[in-house]
């Protein structure tokens, strides 16, 4: 995903901690491990990422660059089908990405928040999930949008 490692990469004029680019570096394997369908080696390695950038980031666990590894692992727990840990990390990047980061990086999580509402039959929750921002709704399924904003 080209926006994670360039919202991740921008991290590292603000934090000059010689960890960083050690938790870059375990993010894109993560990443790729993720894409090659090896989701424990994903798991593992997000999980140390997300212990660096909690200790390093100034915010800690509170810091964009965390609620972006919640989010990935949110995303890596939502495919797994460990829809309560996903929904977990979802709304802390969530609330995070709302706070500190820009409309489109919250909408991406709120997306993935709503997916995991779906999985568990909570139909009326993602949508709401999905609109909860006004004029700022962003979704991965075009469908669902369309369908969301004809209701409105």
């Amino acid at each position: 995903m080209p926006t994670t490692m360039n919202v991740t990469a921008s991290h590292t004029h603000i934090n000059p901690s010689p960890l960083l680019p050690k938790a870059l570096n375990l993010h894109q394997q993560a990443f790729q491990a993720k894409e090659r369908g090896d989701y424990a080696t994903a798991e593992r390695l997000w999980i140390e990422v997300l212990a660096i950038k909690d200790a390093i980031m100034p915010g800690g666990a509170d810091s964009e660059g965390s609620a972006l590894t919640r989010n990935a692992m949110g995303e890596l727990y939502l495919k797994m089908g460990r829809y309560d840990e996903a929904e977990k990390l979802l709304k802390k990047a969530v609330s995070v990405r709302e706070r500190v980061g820009n409309a489109f990086d919250a909408a991406v999580s709120r997306e993935n928040l709503a997916q995991v509402y779906e999985h568990k039959g909570n139909l009326a929750l993602a949508r709401a999930t999905r609109i909860s921002v006004s004029n700022s709704m962003v979704c991965g399924d075009n469908n669902v949008c369309m369908l969301c904003a004809s209701e409105l």
